[in-house]
């Protein structure tokens, strides 16, 4: 899971611990997303939070610079674009599934800040 990698990464790179918890809280987040879509589609079934990758020997400035990047494309854009798309298909879902849809899209702008928040720890860091 992306996420799961990203907590990996910021810690090898000493990321500030505040900032590394709430990446772990988006691992939970998206967890509970395929969770719910799996409720809903009659599959249901726990999921399995990965372990914990490993560091990477590259130089902290390299690893800080490709942070930015990945957060930059993942994040700031992939995130937000998936909020803007849930936050429509809400706005005409039937009830009980536009609830599900809007939660989601908080999730996914939270996610999107925090990305925002990574490239500015990443570009301040070195």
């Amino acid at each position: 899971m992306a996420f799961e990698v990203l907590a990996g990464e910021l810690v090898g790179v000493d990321a500030p611990a505040a900032l590394v918890e709430r990446v772990r809280q988006a691992v939970d987040d998206e967890i509970r997303h395929a969770e719910l879509c799996l409720a809903r589609s009659g599959e249901g079934g726990l999921l399995h939070r990965p372990a914990r990758p490993r560091r990477h020997p590259r130089s902290r400035t390299v690893w800080l610079a490709r942070l930015a990047v990945e957060s930059v494309l993942d994040g700031c854009v992939n995130e937000g674009a998936a909020a803007a798309r849930l936050e429509a298909e809400a706005a005409t879902a039937a009830p009980e599934l536009a609830a599900v849809l809007a939660a989601i899209a908080a999730d996914e702008r939270r996610h999107e800040r925090l990305a925002w928040d990574i490239v500015d720890w990443c570009v301040a860091a070195g």
